[in-house]
């Protein structure tokens, strides 16, 4: 697979500038990620660090440290300033759904794509 350089890098990098806001990327990466599955495509993690700007678990030093609060459910929900307010109820709802623990128990993404699709459009 080739991928293109993009000039102002990584999504990551993309969401620094807090003007940004990072639901339309989300809806491309569900998008995109809906295709892939479609094709019984093999992907690497996805990380929920879009909405925060910030890495998973930033504070925590150790694998064994993350492992240990993944395991701790619930997972707190980002505070509203550290989101700037864009991680609304709806929007918490279908993270948790992703990060259930047992894997039969998350949406399809196929269904987490047309929901954050109307969100993006709603907004």
């Amino acid at each position: 697979m080739v991928i293109p350089f993009m000039e102002r890098g990584s999504a990551f990098d993309y969401v620094q500038d807090r003007v940004v806001d990072p639901r339309p990327l989300l809806k491309g990466i569900a998008n995109g990620l809906s295709y892939l599955h479609s094709r019984s495509s093999v992907h690497g993690a996805i990380k929920g660090e879009l909405f925060t700007r910030h890495p998973p678990f930033k504070d925590i030093q150790e694998a064994q440290g993350v492992l240990i609060k993944i395991l701790q459910r619930p997972l707190n929900r980002p505070s509203n300033e550290a989101t700037c307010y864009r991680m609304t109820d709806a929007w918490w709802k279908i993270c948790s759904e992703c990060i259930k623990m047992e894997a039969l128990s998350r949406p399809q993404v196929s269904h987490v794509a047309d929901k954050i699709g109307e969100m993006v459009q709603e907004k």
